[in-house]
């Protein structure tokens, strides 16, 4: 068994309620007749252990094609049962922080949210992070499979300082909102994000994500709360003539292969060297103080290069390969030595449909610009290599 959502209930109620139609079929000239419910899909974030159950991601209402276009039409509200929040209070959290993470970080008088990864001595992701700031508290945000990882490391380094962690676990409920309507219709809700980075409501907040590549943005709530704050977003897009979406992980993965935007624990994760992540510029100051596996990164980043890194692949059609799928340097004529790995792929709507991936590659064919050979239905394609963003080294 797997622990639901508090808004699970009311996605399989959307699910009954809509159909394939955007506009529930009443268009000029449209098929007459009374259209199925949508089928929703889930899949589990991580494995099933003994100790543990895994989040139950929505994969699909049921139209991917329909909560596609929501992301960049309108709004997409995502159920967000796979990340964690750990709090941060005491007069020394900022200080702390900013002596762990690899990104400095702002005092806390700025409400503001920074990118970052947390590293051990050996200079090796721990996990990667969103943190949250306001003048009283600090959030750290992340996937929860690294979220007892980095409590105890965190609580571990706490001495004689004026810090307290505590972990939200169950106290809160996050719902992501993407798309162009994102910010207009959190603002209709009392949420105004067009001049801060972080708005809070009482028990409520919001924040920018700092990516940004899809707009959007988190809210974190109550539980109790949660069913109210799922149809007040309906409601604040209606009002605004907005389109609203419950959007799963299918069309959200589409959505950010095609932006380039990588995902911790899918192609990147612990154990990793912020190096071969393809967003060392976004998570990283190389003008900051020390940090544990500071020396590591510094000096890789200044003096060499890592033996891999994340890279973006363009197919030269619709070919998509799977995950798991091997790369091949293009003078490999019997595919004998394989230098690289898919980690992702989807196709990409915006782009014809041409077949995108985000791949870790070996450092001699990860030269932007050059190609590769990946399998695709057990065949070779060529594919053109790119970086993963205009910050990547």
């Amino acid at each position: 068994m797997i622990d639901a959502s508090p808004v699970q209930s009311l996605i399989l109620d959307e699910a009954q309620h809509r159909t394939m139609a955007p506009d529930g079929g009443q268009r000029p000239g449209a098929a007459t007749g009374e259209a199925p419910p949508l089928q929703c899909e889930w899949v589990p974030w991580g494995p099933e252990t003994d100790d543990a159950r895994p989040p139950l991601l929505l994969a699909t209402l049921g139209s991917i094609e329909l909560e596609y276009a929501a992301l960049h039409r309108g709004v997409g509200r995502f159920d967000t049962p796979h990340r964690r929040v750990i709090r941060v209070t005491g007069d020394d959290r900022v200080d702390l922080l900013d002596r762990l993470c690899t990104q400095r970080l702002a005092e806390p008088s700025t409400p503001s949210v920074h990118e970052s990864f947390l590293t051990a001595r050996t200079g090796r992701v721990i996990a990667d992070m969103v943190i949250v700031h306001t003048q009283d508290d600090t959030w750290i945000e992340l996937d929860a499979l690294q979220g007892d990882d980095v409590l105890s490391t965190v609580q571990g380094m706490v001495f004689a300082e004026d810090v307290n962690l505590h972990d939200m676990g169950d106290a809160i409920t996050r719902i992501d909102l993407f798309g162009p309507a994102a910010f207009a219709v959190l603002a209709a809700m009392g949420f105004d994000l067009l001049e801060v980075d972080v708005a809070v409501q009482g028990q409520a907040r919001a924040w920018r994500m700092p990516t940004g590549t899809l707009g959007g943005a988190s809210l974190a709530v109550p539980p109790a709360a949660a069913a109210e704050t799922w149809r007040a977003i309906d409601e604040a897009a209606q009002g605004g003539g907005h389109t609203c979406r419950t959007v799963g992980w299918y069309a959200l993965n589409m959505a950010r292969v095609e932006a380039h935007e990588p995902v911790a624990n899918i192609d990147f994760g612990p154990g990793n060297l912020p190096a071969e992540t393809g967003v060392l510029h976004r998570r990283v100051s190389f003008a900051k103080g020390c940090y544990p596996g500071q020396e590591v990164v510094a000096r890789m980043h200044n003096l060499g290069h890592p033996k891999q890194v994340l890279r973006v692949l363009h197919m030269p059609g619709m070919e998509l390969p799977v995950a798991g799928s091997q790369v091949f340097a293009t003078d490999d004529v019997d595919l004998a030595s394989p230098l690289g790995q898919i980690t992702s792929s989807a196709p990409a709507p915006m782009a014809s449909q041409r077949g995108t991936a985000l791949a870790m590659l070996r450092w001699k064919i990860a030269t932007v610009g050059d190609h590769v050979q990946v399998m695709c239905d057990g065949a070779p394609v060529k594919a053109s290599v790119v970086e993963v963003s205009s910050d990547d080294a």
